[in-house]
């Protein structure tokens, strides 16, 4: 019984893993042709201002934005190597509220490290990851004080870790980020 259980979870697992393979369609080589085809509904709309990020309900426009960005971060300190695809559409869907012309020129060339990372190495994945991080967290807290955007002090980690120099991989943990101190915060 045991292992017919065992045969049932997997195959069931598998067929998951192929659905969602087969439903979600391959990723346009920019965040504009992204951009586009979630306008367009050809791909989701995962637009997401983050859970824990921000002091209260977004407030503005900006504010949504800030929150969506820092979630992308935060989501790098949880492995996002594992679902490359996935972010590029949920960074992408950033760029759906505020300015978003200007989204999609600072965050290009975070995408283009995720089109770069598609079926590359773990390593250079991983390299790419952290630098990704850092454009991230540093367009998100520039609009956060263009804006004033109010940050709870788990945004405000996210916001400010790898502030003064791109981070390596290995330091962009979410263990990493939450023991970060700085008088900033």
């Amino acid at each position: 019984f045991g292992s017919s259980l065992l045969q049932l979870t997997s195959m069931r697992l598998w067929l998951l893993a192929l659905a969602h393979a087969q439903a979600a369609p391959a990723a346009p080589p920019t965040i504009a042709e992204m951009v586009q085809q979630i306008r367009d509904g050809k791909q989701e709309n995962n637009f997401f201002s983050g859970e824990g990020i921000l002091v209260g309900k977004p407030k503005s426009e900006a504010a949504q934005v800030v929150g969506c960005l820092l979630d992308k971060g935060e989501a790098v300190t949880e492995g996002a190597w594992t679902f490359l695809n996935d972010l590029k559409v949920d960074m992408s869907a950033c760029c759906l509220k505020g300015n978003s012309e200007s989204c999609i020129a600072k965050l290009q060339p975070a995408y283009q490290l995720l089109v770069d990372s598609t079926g590359a190495e773990l390593q250079t994945q991983k390299q790419n990851l952290a630098r990704l991080f850092t454009i991230v967290t540093k367009y998100a807290r520039d609009l956060a004080r263009e804006h004033k955007v109010k940050l709870t002090a788990w945004g405000k980690k996210l916001s400010l870790y790898c502030k003064e120099q791109a981070c390596g991989f290995e330091s962009v943990t979410r263990s990493r980020v939450q023991s970060f101190s700085s008088a900033e915060l």
